[in-house]
């Protein structure tokens, strides 16, 4: 993940998206594992991959992923407040 955010902020938006996704197919399935442990890492990854969308103008995949992201935190928020 932390290599696609680096190729994305130095505009290399298809290296981005590949690695991005990669991520985000061991992310989901580690939070089907422990969501306790992975699921902020997951929304985390979701808005990072919606800023590099929102970057190259992408924005029905980037709306898409914020959407996605927002929808953990809020999850995440209900259960502890003072940590989300």
């Amino acid at each position: 993940m932390n290599l696609a955010l680096l190729y994305s902020k130095t505009g290399k938006y298809s290296e981005s998206e590949e690695l991005y996704k990669a991520s985000m197919i061991i992310f989901e399935r580690l939070v089907k594992r422990n969501p306790a442990v992975y699921e902020a890492d997951l929304a985390r990854l979701y808005a990072n991959m919606a800023d590099m969308y929102h970057d190259c103008q992408q924005y029905e995949e980037s709306e898409l992923m914020y959407n996605s992201s927002v929808s953990i935190y809020k999850r995440l928020y209900s259960v502890n407040p003072k940590l989300y």
